[in-house]
């Protein structure tokens, strides 16, 4: 079982005050749902690379901004933030620009940090089953790196009248949209 998926959601103004004028996390969460169903140029979906780029900056001293803001849900398990377009910005810039310098860092990492942070118990569970023994595999900088070139590509296209936001659950495995 991976990690839990997050997404991005740019939102224009009249979406932003349809989700302020929502109340209660429940119906928050079906916004979310439905946003995504009906607006897919809108949202980018991030596998849960987005963790480690986020370890990445932060083992770096760059501020949490990829996934952090302004919380929008009260709920466990459950995660809305509106972020700050020009700190994601700046935390992308942060990261690298080539594959090889990622997985340098994705590799010196101290992964038993990583684990503590931000490994959920069922996942870490799933992988002690499945003979798992680190977090950074083969194929792990490749991937992060496609991700990171696809949040950039994404950031980048955010029109200066929307809002970003960034939208994950920890039920059933991270799945928000089925």
């Amino acid at each position: 079982m991976p990690q839990p998926s997050g997404y991005y959601l740019a939102l224009d103004k009249k979406a932003v005050a349809r989700l302020r004028s929502t109340k209660g996390d429940r119906a928050r969460r079906a916004f979310v749902v439905d946003f995504i169903r009906t607006s897919p140029a809108r949202t980018l979906c991030v596998d849960e690379t987005h963790y480690l780029l986020e370890f990445v900056n932060r083992e770096r001293d760059v501020p949490e901004s990829l996934k952090w803001g302004k919380a929008m849900h009260k709920g466990q398990f459950y995660r809305l933030e509106r972020l700050e377009t020009a700190a994601v910005v700046a935390a992308l810039a942060a990261l690298p620009n080539d594959q090889a310098a990622l997985a340098k860092q994705l590799r010196a990492m101290d992964e038993a940090k990583f684990r503590y942070h931000n490994v959920s118990f069922w996942v870490a569970e799933e992988w002690e089953k499945q003979g798992r023994k680190h977090v950074v595999l083969r194929d792990t900088p490749a991937r992060a790196f496609a991700q990171l070139e696809d949040i950039r590509a994404f950031v980048g296209a955010v029109p200066s009248d929307h809002t970003l936001f960034f939208a994950i659950s920890y039920y059933d495995g991270g799945v928000l949209v089925g």
